[in-house]
């Protein structure tokens, strides 16, 4: 600084200690550095504050969420919020609250739904088991008159020479295959239904199989005007052979039923799990939503008159069942206009397998006269007349009787062939007359069963016994091949 006097600048200097401007510089740096941590202080306590108050809850919502997102719908979010956040937390309960009540509502209703239908499934499993009984027993009533009309028919038809004669009786003999195809076919079903028919499986040539479908579907094609085409096959099967040909008969037949022009080709494709034998045909075809419906009993897609030449609607349901006990699957192709493709696939026969063959009875033994004795008991008077008249045609020596202690009494000596039927009066079974017979004569006899009882109970007691069976209205030329095979002079 300089002072000026008359002219004459002057220059005082003004000093001040170092060690003052050091303390104040020391002060300053003081006042900073607290300013400094009083700010991060209050910025940890405003973290921690945020923290406690919005992070944590956040977490333990987020926590919940996840939870209640995995299906523990009774987690909550617990804890103190404010504001925003506590209406976010109640949100949040409020939804696990609302989802746990609409999934015990769900689960509820899933019970009801599933004990309805545990109810529905039992009522549906008492009516089958009730229509089963009522084939049981209304049945065999049934057969008996038919049984013992298809006899006489038969013993009829072998003493009449006339045509006109002759042909009365083949219409009569119409009538009676038309209501003995439907029993058969309803015992088929309940023993199928009845779970009582075992699978015989053996291994056997596919020529076989065809052969038969030809030699007994060709008259038929032939009457309509169609053509019938049996494609040989080297094949080896192995399966139930009688059950198998049920199964093609039976789309055979149907094949020519609902073909009007054109004709039915069987055959045989090599696949490699097996064979797979096909019936085309070049029918009116079937329609894709209602190719399931043709598998059900008494579904007749073409045949709303109910005219019975075009059968009974059991056919397929069938083949089916069938298809099922031998487990293999029967497909179905078609379309409107285009004809059906049925096919089974069957399993091949190992390599190096061996056929099983089978005694075959020589078409002689359906004409000529039989001899032996052969013993019939049954509790119905007009069968048991039936039975001797038949019979007797035959050349046969025939005892009849309505009881065990009835045919004891006329006999000295064992019969060749006894023939029984299954259920007899005052609750007596044959399987007890055969018994009282072996023990009588001390020797075991041939025997037939004959029985129209189709319950689950009396198939599987004849099952079990082993004998030969034979289901009424029973088909003459069955029961003369049988006893061809069993008379000791057939």
């Amino acid at each position: 600084m300089s002072l000026s006097t008359a002219g004459t600048p002057r220059w005082v200097w003004l000093g001040i200690a170092r060690s003052h401007l050091d303390n104040q510089r020391h002060g300053v740096w003081l006042a900073g550095v607290t300013v400094s941590l009083l700010g991060l202080l209050f910025s940890v306590v405003l973290a921690l504050r945020l923290s406690n108050t919005i992070l944590h809850p956040v977490r333990r919502m987020l926590a919940v969420v996840h939870e209640i997102g995995s299906g523990a719908l009774h987690a909550r979010v617990t804890g103190h919020s404010v504001g925003e956040l506590a209406a976010l937390q109640a949100g949040i309960n409020q939804m696990a609250e609302s989802l746990s009540r609409s999934r015990n509502e769900l689960q509820q209703r899933v019970r009801e739904a599933t004990a309805d239908m545990a109810a529905q499934k039992d009522a549906a499993e008492r009516a089958n088991i009730a229509k089963s009984h009522f084939l049981a027993v209304a049945s065999h009533d049934l057969r008996q008159p038919m049984h013992a009309m298809g006899l006489f028919l038969a013993a009829l038809k072998e003493q009449l020479q006339t045509p006109d004669a002759l042909r009365i009786v083949a219409n009569l003999e119409a009538s009676v295959a038309a209501m003995s195809g439907l029993f058969n076919a309803l015992l088929d079903i309940s023993r199928l239904d009845a779970g009582v028919i075992e699978v015989q499986a053996r291994v056997f040539p596919a020529y076989r199989l065809l052969d038969h479908i030809r030699s007994a579907f060709t008259a038929q094609a032939e009457a309509k005007g169609l053509k019938l085409l049996v494609v040989p096959s080297r094949a080896l099967l192995h399966s139930d052979p009688l059950l198998l040909e049920r199964i093609l008969f039976n789309l055979v037949s149907n094949a020519l039923r609902y073909t009007v022009r054109g004709g039915v080709v069987v055959g045989c494709r090599w696949r490699a799990d097996g064979v797979c034998i096909e019936v085309w045909d070049s029918g009116c075809g079937i329609a894709v939503d209602k190719q399931r419906a043709v598998f059900q009993e008494f579904v007749q897609l073409h045949n709303p008159e109910r005219d019975r030449d075009k059968g009974l609607g059991l056919g397929l349901a069938i083949v089916e069942r069938l298809a099922q006990l031998l487990a293999c699957q029967v497909s179905l192709r078609s379309h409107p206009g285009s004809g059906s493709i049925f096919s089974i696939n069957i399993p091949r026969a190992a390599a190096g397998a061996v056929v099983e063959e089978q005694r075959e009875v020589g078409r002689d033994t359906l004409s000529g006269r039989l001899r032996g004795v052969v013993a019939v008991v049954d509790d119905d008077e007009a069968i048991l007349a039936g039975m001797h008249t038949l019979l007797g045609g035959w050349g046969l020596r025939v005892v009849t009787a309505r009881g065990g202690a009835e045919l004891m009494a006329q006999l000295a000596a064992p019969p060749d062939v006894l023939l029984c039927d299954f259920r007899l009066r005052d609750g007596v079974r044959g399987l007890d007359v055969i018994a009282t017979l072996h023990q009588h004569f001390s020797k075991r006899i041939a025997v037939v069963l004959i029985t129209g009882d189709t319950g689950a109970d009396a198939v599987r007691d004849i099952k079990a016994s082993g004998y030969p069976l034979l289901h009424k209205p029973l088909r003459p030329a069955k029961l003369r091949t049988l006893l061809a095979k069993m008379l000791p002079h057939g």
